[in-house]
């Protein structure tokens, strides 16, 4: 693999779509009560108006309170899918020769709180290429995901949806990204993480 990518997956689905499907409905069904109300009582005499603007007086109020909870609603967790706002944090570049199970990045994650991946950099110079880990430990598990590079390149990825969605690393544990293979004399190394952290 060579070159610079800038890889989003395919499929990827904002955790949150259905909140805006929910007051999309809601709206939607407010109005079509005015609608029923307008409707049914436009040929009534004066005397039933008070009752009638009564009634379409109080949908409108379900549709404002609607409309002003999306408005309100943390847009981060709309992008995300948590109430947080992702940061990257970057390693340091490493030089060659290094071990086969060097860490190039780790970042630990505060008592308290679940980490998330949001995305991650990878890049190297070395000829033969690498295998990057991304390891992380949820409960009493380790998990990991694989990256593998077939030559000097660079990958910056970013997912809407936290690539741990569901096993988060857990408090006091700490995510790290190594590489698989020893890095040979003289290349270049350097790793990043975007992450959060959710209580």
């Amino acid at each position: 693999m060579g070159g610079f990518s800038t890889v989003t997956p395919p499929g990827a689905i904002n955790t949150n779509v259905a909140v805006i499907a929910s007051i999309s409905s809601e709206v939607e069904n407010n109005v079509a009560n005015i609608n029923a109300v307008v409707s049914t009582n436009v040929n009534y005499p004066l005397s039933s108006m008070a009752s009638t603007l009564s009634s379409i007086n109080s949908y409108s109020e379900s549709i404002n309170s609607v409309v002003s909870s999306y408005v309100n609603y943390p847009m981060n967790q709309l992008r995300w899918g948590y109430p947080v706002e992702p940061i990257w944090t970057y390693s340091a570049i490493a030089t060659g020769p290094l071990a086969a199970g060097a860490v190039l990045l780790a970042q630990p994650v505060s008592s308290g709180y679940n980490g998330y991946i949001w995305g991650y950099f990878l890049s190297e110079n070395d000829p033969n290429g690498n295998t990057f880990m991304i390891k992380w430990v949820s409960g009493t598990n380790t998990y990991q995901q694989m990256v593998v590079m077939n030559g000097p390149g660079t990958i910056n990825f970013i997912s809407v949806k936290a690539i741990n969605d569901g096993l988060p690393a857990s408090p006091n544990t700490t995510m790290v990204i190594q590489i698989l293979n020893a890095a040979s004399t003289n290349t270049l190394y350097m790793a990043g993480i975007l992450w959060g952290q959710v209580p």
